[in-house]
């Protein structure tokens, strides 16, 4: 009995270690610049400013006006 318990044990060692061998591979397999890439692809859309996008002051903070200044790069 004591054999076959061992047996089955070092059969799911085996199994395990299989596994982690597939997922090793597939990481190595990973180019980062690639995926950021495709990442970017996939998710980039086109901006477009709000209709009803105005000025509003946070009142916990010492927002000005002249400090919407800053975002007017993304109305140009």
């Amino acid at each position: 009995m004591l054999h076959l318990t061992q047996a089955l044990q070092a059969s799911h060692y085996d199994a395990l270690k299989n596994q982690v061998l597939v997922v090793d591979a597939a990481i190595s397999s990973v180019d980062p610049k690639k995926d950021q890439e495709l990442f970017i692809e996939h998710n980039l859309r086109p901006f477009s400013t709000p209709t009803d996008w105005t000025f509003e002051p946070c009142p916990s903070y010492y927002d000005t006006v002249s400090g919407m200044d800053l975002l007017g790069w993304l109305s140009a």
